[in-house]
């Protein structure tokens, strides 16, 4: 009966040190517990009877001694065995994903000649991936026989999971003939992207186009890509693995070749990141065939595996409160009290949420750092009048912001011609709307600095909002409170 107990990241066990830090074991095996090997051998075919090996030394025979090790991007790692044989036997261990997706880091191990079961250590870092697995190539003839094996990580926080793939906003940069560098660009008002070749020396690189995603992904993980494309003449572009920023060079390969031709072409592809691949963030087009050619893309969509247990961080400065929005994660607010906000005339209800989904604005509060988890999908908010700024709305008379003005927190009417930077929310409302609208106990604002526009004291405002030049008997909004007259 196979036992065989691949341990999560979650669950605590020994904890040890790996180069000056605490570590979690990860995995475990067992190999008395088999009949005969659990894995594989790439040469031959030897006898494994409960853990024992017989090499005929001097080969290329590669022996998989764990398979299926939870990894992460970064980790730093150190493996524990219990071995003996029957002559001093010195092995290279590779610490990888696999077959043909190519080997990470490895080292040298030596396992003692010995009648009794020895403790053999070797350490790793830097390995990334979602799982890999550990394979020995020993140098000399001899019997060794393996009873146990244990991997531990440091820093075991830093697990990351992946779910299904989900649409992201990619970046996207261009470098033009002639430029020494990539820059992030917009598309033109029909949504097109251009790339300019020339006739000229340099590599195929002295041309390029990125599709950036929103974050690296490991070894193992998978993306998706499609877009539309045309060029002014036809040519086959090559396309390189890079990570965020331009130039950051991975493998020379990624989605394949591209052929660009006069009319409108439609590519898509889901994409499997090969161990040489490690830490893909963006796809790289090198687009210098030297030739005067103007390159077109448009139409781009890009799937992005959604990261499970990754946590954003968020911070509210002392004032208390803060407006918070998140392009394309899903995430629990955790313990953190968040609000959807929706305009009642004459202030601003709050309303408690516990999940934020993706491109909606809600706001925190209570000072201070943050982490919110991403999750899968988070509930809708049913109601919520909070927009955010793109970084170009500009005040005109009904754009309110979070603000503090004389002690007083809650949405103020924007000046007129003032900006809301990009990210942060606001309410769009009707121009008659009193010019402060305040809500029960809010103190705050993470955005005090904008410019807003003041209301005079002794102004009266009926409960439609609408200025009194001469108020009779009646309830009133006088300086953002309700007053009786």
């Amino acid at each position: 009966m196979r036992k065989f107990t691949k341990l999560l990241f979650a669950l605590a066990l020994t904890m040890i040190g790996v180069q000056g830090v605490k570590a979690e074991k990860v995995y475990e095996i067992d190999y008395s517990t088999y009949d005969k090997f659990p894995f594989y051998v790439m040469g031959f075919t030897p006898e494994w009877v409960n853990g024992i090996m017989t090499d005929g030394g001097g080969g290329w025979h590669q022996y998989f001694i764990a398979d299926g090790i939870p990894t992460i991007v970064g980790g730093s790692y150190k493996v524990i065995a219990q071995a003996k044989a029957s002559a001093n036997v010195t092995f290279n261990v590779n610490m990888g994903w696999g077959w043909g997706d190519g080997e990470k880091t490895g080292t040298n191990v030596t396992v003692p000649k010995s009648n009794d079961f020895v403790e053999v250590v070797w350490e790793y870092s830097n390995i990334g991936g979602t799982s890999c697995n550990l394979v020995a190539q020993p140098n000399t003839d001899a019997t060794i026989e393996w009873k146990s094996l244990a991997v531990y990580v440091a820093d075991p926080k830093e697990v990351t999971t992946y779910g299904d793939l989900e649409v992201v906003t990619p970046t996207i940069y261009v470098k033009n003939y002639g430029e020494s560098n990539g820059s992030a660009v917009s598309p033109d008002a029909d949504g097109v992207y251009t790339v300019t070749d020339e006739a000229g020396s340099g590599d195929a690189w002295a041309a390029q186009f990125w599709i950036a995603g929103e974050y690296a992904l490991p070894a193992g993980q998978k993306f998706y890509v499609e877009f539309d494309y045309m060029a002014d003449a036809a040519g086959s572009v090559g396309t390189q693995t890079h990570g965020a920023t331009p130039g950051s060079y991975i493998t020379w390969y990624c989605i394949g070749d591209v052929s660009f031709k006069t009319d409108w072409e439609h590519f898509a592809k889901e994409v499997n990141i090969a161990g040489d691949m490690n830490g893909w963030q963006s796809i790289a087009f090198n687009m210098h065939l030297n030739s005067n050619t103007k390159y077109y893309i448009k139409n781009i969509v890009l799937k992005e595996p959604v990261i499970e247990g990754e946590a954003v961080t968020f911070t509210v400065s002392s004032s208390g409160w803060a407006s918070f929005w998140n392009k394309n994660k899903n995430v629990s607010l955790g313990e953190a009290k968040g609000y959807a906000a929706i305009f009642k005339g004459t202030y601003v209800e709050l309303v408690p949420v516990t999940e934020v989904p993706a491109n909606n604005a809600v706001l925190i509060e209570g000072a201070g750092g943050y982490s919110f988890n991403v999750i899968a999908s988070a509930a809708a908010i049913a109601d919520n009048d909070l927009q955010v700024s793109d970084g170009t709305v500009v005040g005109d008379g009904t754009i309110y912001v979070l603000a503090k003005k004389d002690n007083k927190v809650g949405f103020y009417k924007l000046a007129d011609g003032q900006k809301v930077p990009a990210g942060k929310a606001y309410l769009k409302l009707v121009s008659n709307a009193p010019d402060f609208l305040g809500f029960d106990g809010g103190e705050t604002t993470s955005i005090s600095e904008l410019n807003v526009k003041g209301q005079a004291d002794g102004e009266f405002y009926n409960l439609a909002g609408q200025r009194v030049a001469q108020p009779t008997k009646g309830l009133y909004i006088v300086n953002g409170k309700k007053v009786i007259k």
